[in-house]
């Protein structure tokens, strides 16, 4: 899923996006701050070495948490609920002029 909007006035970029029931996300990471907001769903977040194969730190999300990542921050999330893991995510990006 792509981005809802991109706006000047908010410098932001955001997307929506699920996790299935009980679902796992292979590690990933994004080369700027990402702000992730947690809609519906429970489970781990698990920060990676940078192969992805070990943990380093794990962290329990629930509705309502707000996690900040900073860039290049490698991560895995694994969803233990019974409902989709949902969330709105928003890249601050550079305005333009």
């Amino acid at each position: 899923m792509g981005p809802l909007w991109n706006s000047r006035e908010l410098a932001c970029r955001s997307c929506a996006a699920m996790l299935m029931q009980e679902g796992r996300l292979r590690p990933t990471k994004a080369p700027q701050q990402y702000i992730l907001y947690v809609i519906a769903g429970t489970g781990k977040l698990a920060l990676v070495d940078k192969d992805g194969a070990t943990t380093v730190a794990e962290v329990k999300y629930k509705p309502d948490d707000v996690i900040v990542f900073q860039p290049d921050t490698l991560h895995n999330w694994k969803n233990d609920s019974g409902v989709a893991f949902e969330f709105l995510g928003v890249v601050p990006t550079t305005p333009r002029k």
